[in-house]
């Protein structure tokens, strides 16, 4: 039976991912033609794997009633707490004061 890796490790990995990937503009030389396009390939999976997370993360913490303690409408005010502004920007639709639109990244709950 495979055993099921805690939260403190895969936040461990997640910190290793994002290590890997700074600066890899600058290496990219280093691979053969014939390697760029499944790095894509894996990079594009990652992303999806990032976006699919970042909805399990946001679903646990409506449920825990997290996101009501910031001064949110409806979730956003959370969201904007703890991701970059392109993140929320993406997902909240505004990082200012204006009137956010719904995301379908987090089913229209935020």
């Amino acid at each position: 039976m495979e055993q099921v890796q805690q939260l403190s490790e895969r936040r461990d990995d997640v910190a290793a991912a994002v290590s890997a990937l700074a600066g890899i503009d600058a290496v990219l030389w280093q691979g053969g033609s014939e390697q760029l396009g499944p790095l894509f390939r894996q990079l594009d999976d990652l992303g999806r794997a990032v976006e699919a997370a970042r909805v399990a993360v946001l679903g646990e913490a409506i449920e825990r009633g997290e996101t009501t303690t910031t001064m949110a409408r409806a979730h956003t005010g959370w969201i904007v707490e703890w991701a970059p502004p392109s993140v929320s920007r993406r997902w909240t639709g505004s990082v200012t004061g204006s009137p956010p639109k719904r995301s379908p990244a987090c089913g229209g709950h935020c």
